[in-house]
């Protein structure tokens, strides 16, 4: 138990000296991480759509086949 607890320490010390030593205010750094994180959520989303019509059109390919064996 004693290794976790170390852990878990030397985290919440990492944690306090990285919010002391940024070199930007917490609002700026939020804006920024929220600029980020919508770019990765609009990113995932055309890849969800990309996806999604790359599957549509390997489904049709599979119905075009099936026809053509019966």
């Amino acid at each position: 138990m004693k290794p976790a607890y170390l852990f878990l320490g030397g985290a919440a010390i990492g944690a306090i000296a990285a919010l002391l030593l940024a070199p930007e205010s917490g609002e700026d750094l939020r804006a920024r991480l929220r600029s980020i994180l919508q770019k990765k959520l609009d990113s995932a989303t055309t890849s969800e759509d990309e996806l999604a019509m790359i599957m549509e059109k390997i489904s049709a390919d599979l119905d075009d086949d099936k026809e053509i064996k019966e």
